[in-house]
């Protein structure tokens, strides 16, 4: 969805506000994701994903048609800027947080089914089809002795 700006100087202020929102709802993920089962926010990530999509939408048709932001005052430009970089170092951190959850996710995922093919692997008893006894029972004999009595 498109930016509804009367004018380019209107259309900065709109895409600072956008910048500075979409990077409140990253910081406030990240936040939570540091926190480690801190629910998020209810609708975050729907309205992160409604206002990113406008964001990339409104940058494309900028760098289409550099006519739509070129009008506005410089100090407008200027800050626009400011608030572009702060919202890039948000996205950065919010990136971070979200691949440190997915290593301790995929390691809690892996440490699972390795402990699922373990049990899984060890045999049971002893017989044909079974084969050896587990290595921990391999190194553990005991001598038995029998008299004829029993």
């Amino acid at each position: 969805m498109a930016l509804l700006a009367d004018d380019c100087t209107d259309r900065a202020l709109q895409l600072m506000a956008l910048s500075k929102r979409l990077a409140e709802l990253l910081d406030a993920e990240t936040a939570a994701f540091d926190r480690r089962g801190e629910a998020l926010p209810p609708n975050l990530a729907d309205e992160k994903t409604r206002l990113a999509n406008t964001y990339r939408f409104e940058l494309t048709r900028i760098s289409q048609n550099k006519v739509l932001i070129t009008g506005a005052p410089e100090h407008l430009r200027k800050q626009l800027e400011a608030a572009t970089k702060s919202l890039q170092a948000s996205i950065k951190e919010n990136a971070r947080a979200v691949n440190k959850l997915k290593t301790v996710s995929e390691g809690l995922v892996k440490a699972i089914g390795d402990e699922i093919a373990r049990k899984r692997a060890a045999p049971i008893g002893y017989g044909p089809k079974l084969g050896a006894p587990p290595a921990a029972a391999q190194g553990s004999a005991t001598a038995i002795t029998l008299n004829r009595m029993v």
